[in-house]
């Protein structure tokens, strides 16, 4: 569009907006700028210029923009278009500078104009920030510019003040710097010292400790160590004295003293040395205080050693030793008993050497000097020899058995066949035949207990009988005592009737004396003190008849359960013992020295020979309704009580072969218990009913 053209829109429009009573700014002069009013006609851009109107021709230089307001009056000739600045032509303030995106005057410095503070005085224009210094020439001496700032440090060109050097990029004073004295790299270190510079010189600060510079020459440092230096021990120039026959040594800063090969300080006085020649003193042989003594014997100090001489009378040196001289006295010494190596030990006995003479004094226990001889000492031991059983000349007697000594006392050892030792006496050795070894059917020896023997030796009815201590007769009476006889009959004591009501059978313990008493009536058994004192009651089963004690342990028979019940001796439950086929109504039982256990079966009239676990050993067919029986196992034998036929029989225990008839007593008594001595000599029957009710003893 011409220019013609332009004016002639413009005129035009002035003219209707005048018309309109509109006001607005003269355009004069403002290239591309129509003002506020035509606005719509010529848009302004994101950046600020102004892009000149479609009919207006571009910028070419600053002129062209010259008329328009504060801000875009510089032209940017890429575009054409009026801006705040350019870059390649900055002409915003010193301390702005022109934005190459948007083409406005931005902060930031562009000259060094625009960098007014302290120290801040230089521009750094690409950065377009103020800052100390761009170059080192801008510094101080002895600094340089290190990113915009004057550090401290020198180089070639950058020199350091007077009186520093440069070293490495720093200044420093030679005349002082440990790690520069004298010159660069120069660093200051001594032996032995802290060492400082001086004047451009090492020098010697401080000494460690325990050293000192006592040449007084600083190359050296502190060369001294007047903890060990015997010229200079604790300090420069203190030396150790010399004394006599010693070696001068300095330790911790003190002299010490060690004396020469042969000599010794033996009496602690260091001003005169070591003294004592140790090479020969006896009181001081080898060392200070080593007396060269040897007991018994003479000694002398050569070349610092010991030597021991001869020995006194009476004494040897045995063991070859010399330190402990002629140790033995060999007028006592049971090792060495008139000289070295003789012996004075006889075997098995104490013995003592007196004025070198051996002899014997006491023989060990179970020893004994039967032949006089000292040379085999007490050779005879007692305790095992048949022919000096316990002391010499005591010889075993062996009837019918192969004697043995043991612990000194003679004793049996086997029997010959066919005898045995029932009666456990020594001096007749196994002295039973057991080709006849039964009660002879020939009557009763003597009775006891009978009626109107008086109110306390009476039964009302002997229903049993036991053996206890030292073989005393126990008689249980029915309803009222225990009455206790010797073993010949004779009256002893009774224990009154205290807790049962009907006892039927009695066991007593041959070496404590407590009693057990089983009572049907109640199914109980009470459990008696030596005293008779009634000390622990317990159900046993249902109507108990028979009872023992062996081996510490209760074994009752239980009539209604058909079985033996074993309890511990106050009662606690121990174990059930039933046979197969089953015992009929068990009565009468006893105990063995095997432990094995016999019971008599009432009603299918046998006993029951079982090992002590209830295993069955033998079914022995035996006199009618068995009431009560006991056993001599020594002889081979039980004995069975009748209740029926009022009788008593003997049996084989080896095959259950009877021995006699059975035996009866004249007038028709009932019998009710058994016994026998501890020896098996006496079989005791007691006899319940009648004028004759009482004890009827027997004898082999």
């Amino acid at each position: 569009m011409s220019f013609a053209a332009s004016w002639l829109r413009l005129s035009l429009c002035a003219a209707l907006l005048s018309a309109a009573g509109c006001a607005g700014s003269s355009i004069v002069g403002e290239r591309y700028d129509a003002g506020d009013d035509l606005a719509l006609d010529v848009p302004s851009n994101a950046d600020g210029s102004v892009d000149a109107a479609p009919d207006t021709a571009p910028c070419t230089s600053n002129a062209d923009c010259a008329a328009n307001e504060p801000g875009r009056r510089v032209c940017d000739r890429a575009s054409g278009r009026c801006v705040a600045c350019v870059a390649t032509d900055d002409t915003c303030p010193a301390a702005q500078h022109c934005d190459p995106a948007t083409r406005q005057c931005v902060d930031g410095c562009r000259t060094d104009e625009g960098c007014t503070a302290d120290p801040a005085r230089r521009c750094n224009v690409p950065a377009h920030a103020c800052v100390q210094c761009l170059r080192d020439d801008q510094c101080m001496p002895g600094t340089v510019c290190s990113m915009g700032r004057c550090e401290m440090g020198c180089n070639a060109t950058q020199a350091c003040p007077t009186g520093r050097a440069c070293c490495a990029g720093a200044c420093l004073d030679l005349q002082s710097n440990n790690d520069s004295c004298g010159a660069c790299g120069r660093r200051c270190e001594l032996a032995n010292a802290t060492a400082t510079c001086a004047a451009g010189a090492c020098a010697v600060a401080s000494c460690t400790v325990g050293f000192r510079d006592c040449d007084g020459m600083a190359a050296t440092g502190c060369e001294t160590d007047t903890r060990t230096a015997v010229a200079h021990c604790g300090g420069c120039g203190m030396a150790c004295a010399a004394r006599p026959n010693t070696v001068p040594s300095c330790a911790d800063g003190a002299c010490r003293y060690a004396c020469e090969v042969g000599f010794g300080d033996c009496d602690g006085d260091a001003s005169n040395g070591c003294e004592t020649d140790t090479r020969t003193a006896t009181g001081h042989c080898g060392g200070c205080g080593m007396v060269c003594s040897h007991p018994f014997a003479l000694s002398v100090c050569v070349v610092g050693a010991c030597v021991m001489g001869g020995c006194d009378s009476g004494h040897a040196n045995c063991d070859g030793e010399t330190p402990n001289g002629c140790e033995t006295e060999t007028n006592a010494s049971l090792t060495n008993c008139g000289g070295c190596g003789l012996t004075c030990r006889p075997a098995n006995a104490t013995s003592a050497c007196t004025v070198g003479v051996c002899s014997l004094t006491t023989c060990n226990a179970g020893f004994a000097d039967c032949d006089r001889a000292i040379a085999n000492g007490c050779e005879v031991d007692t305790r095992t020899s048949l022919t000096n059983c316990g002391a010499c000349g005591t010889r075993c007697p062996a009837v019918n058995a192969t004697a043995t000594c043991a612990m000194g006392v003679c004793g049996i050892g086997a029997c010959t066949t066919g005898f045995a030792n029932c009666n456990g006496l020594l001096a007749d050795g196994c002295e039973l035949n057991l080709a006849s070894v039964g009660f002879a059917p020939a009557g009763i020896v003597t009775t006891f207990a009978l009626a109107g023997s008086g109110t306390n030796q009476t039964p009302v009815e002997a229903i049993s009988v036991a053996v206890g201590p030292s073989d005393n007769v126990y008689v249980l009476s029915y309803t009222d005592k225990i009455i206790v006889f010797d073993r010949d009959g004779n009256y002893v004591r009774n224990f009154p009737r205290l807790v049962w009501n009907a006892a039927y059978d009695l066991a007593v313990d041959r070496a404590s004396g407590q009693m057990w008493v089983v009572d049907p009536a109640t199914n109980q058994v009470v459990h008696l003190t030596a005293a008779g004192a009634p000390a622990e009651t317990w159900t046993a089963g249902v109507g108990p008849r028979g009872i023992a004690f062996a081996g510490g342990e209760v074994f009752v028979s239980d009539a209604g359960g058909n079985r033996v019940l074993v309890f511990s001796p106050t009662g606690t439950p121990l174990r059930t013992i039933i046979t197969m086929p089953p015992m009929q109504a068990p009565r009468g039982l006893a105990v063995g020295a095997s432990g094995n256990l016999y019971v008599s079966s009432f009603t299918d009239n046998t006993v029951r020979i079982m090992a002590s676990d209830g295993a069955p050993l033998r079914t022995v067919p035996v006199v009618p309704n068995p009431s009560d029986v006991v056993v001599d196992e020594c002889r081979g034998m039980f004995y069975v009580l009748g209740e029926a036929s009022d009788q008593w029989a003997q049996y084989r225990i080896s095959d259950g072969v009877r021995m006699y008839a059975p035996l009866s007593t004249a007038g028709g008594t009932s019998h009710a218990g058994l016994a026998l001595s501890a020896d098996g000599s006496r079989l005791y029957v007691a006899r319940n009913h009648g004028a004759s009710r009482g004890v009827a003893m027997y004898l082999r």
